[in-house]
């Protein structure tokens, strides 16, 4: 079954996105920071991962940068309550598959965005 990580901090958006998550028939964890987020990738290589990009502990570029050096096939999205921070990770070139806003309440934007997820390959260790 397909497993999507979800790293934010903000406990509203995590539980809603999750909800979403799973009722579109995937395995939801989530991360309240950072630096578990990275750990959670280690562990379970996820097949994406919605990662905030203003976390309390580490910046969402630099866990991007990380998750991305763990396993290149994992797909990453950024959550965003801030279009200038997201213009300055593109201007670092840093590109996720997709980005949706916060506060997120347009359920839309989050199952399209599974709805494009397909079948994973198998991930294997690097």
């Amino acid at each position: 079954m397909r497993t999507i990580l979800i790293v934010d901090d903000d406990e509203m958006t995590t539980e809603f996105v999750a909800r979403i998550v799973k009722r579109k028939g995937f395995i939801s964890v989530t991360a309240g920071s950072g630096k578990s987020g990275i750990n959670f990738c280690k562990e379970i290589r996820p097949h994406a991962v919605f990662l905030d990009i203003m976390l309390p502990d580490i910046k969402g570029g630099e866990v991007y940068k990380a998750i991305k050096a763990l396993d290149d096939k994992i797909k990453v999205f950024f959550i965003s309550a801030s279009d200038y921070e997201l213009e300055k990770l593109r201007s670092q070139g840093i590109h996720g598959e997709g980005h949706f806003s916060k506060p997120v309440s347009v359920v839309d934007d989050i199952v399209k965005i599974l709805d494009s997820l397909s079948e994973p390959a198998p991930h294997l260790p690097n």
